[in-house]
């Protein structure tokens, strides 16, 4: 890394394209993204309206880290789960009328078997901007703005894996983590992930 001052059942493997090295810090690019949504199944659908958009250092929408795909569903009524599939690890795109939402980081299974309804959360990714933490921020917010919160920035990470850019500030929860572009002048935020440290 550059530095300046992540249905029911078994489903088959789909695809195979991430290394696990990558599963805490690299951010993938929407040219990754998009081919790996192109080759995913269907996980299931979710009825009902979702109605809590809220971030914290331990859950997103009232998910918590930790806790499996099955009791993820209760949480976001009227979405679907799609499942992508990487070197030693599993994500599901969670989306709703074909949009992406925000991604789920599977912890590892035994024995490599495939996800299936009990397997756990380990991170989740926020890309919608209707998502947000207690203080109000969320996806598409200046940095310059996120500052006036968390601090000032500490540094920018550029990841050598896509070119993403993580960007930290010194007063935030150390379970987020922020992936920041360029929007004119300015950076703004792209995605916010909510992990646990220790894992």
């Amino acid at each position: 890394m550059n530095k300046q001052k992540a249905t029911n059942g078994k489903i088959p493997t789909v695809v195979k394209t991430h290394n696990k090295s990558f599963l805490k810090r690299a951010i993938f690019s929407g040219s990754v993204l998009l081919a790996l949504i192109l080759s995913v199944n269907v996980f299931g659908q979710n009825n009902g309206v979702q109605t809590n958009y809220l971030i914290t250092p331990i859950s997103v929408a009232g998910i918590t880290i930790g806790a499996n795909v099955g009791e993820a569903r209760k949480f976001l009524r009227g979405t679907s789960f799609l499942r992508v599939e990487g070197e030693g690890m599993e994500i599901v795109d969670v989306q709703q009328n074909q949009k992406t939402l925000m991604y789920f980081y599977l912890e590892p299974t035994e024995e490599g078997d495939p996800a299936d309804e009990s397997t756990n959360i380990e991170t989740i990714e926020v890309i919608d901007s209707r998502y947000r933490t207690s203080e109000g921020i969320h996806c598409g917010m200046k940095t310059s703005e996120v500052e006036k919160i968390y601090g000032k920035m500490l540094e920018l990470v550029v990841n050598d894996y896509d070119e993403s850019e993580n960007m930290t500030f010194s007063d935030q929860p150390e379970n987020y983590e922020f992936t920041v572009e360029k929007s004119g002048n300015s950076y703004v935020i792209a995605k916010i992930r909510v992990s646990d440290p220790a894992s």
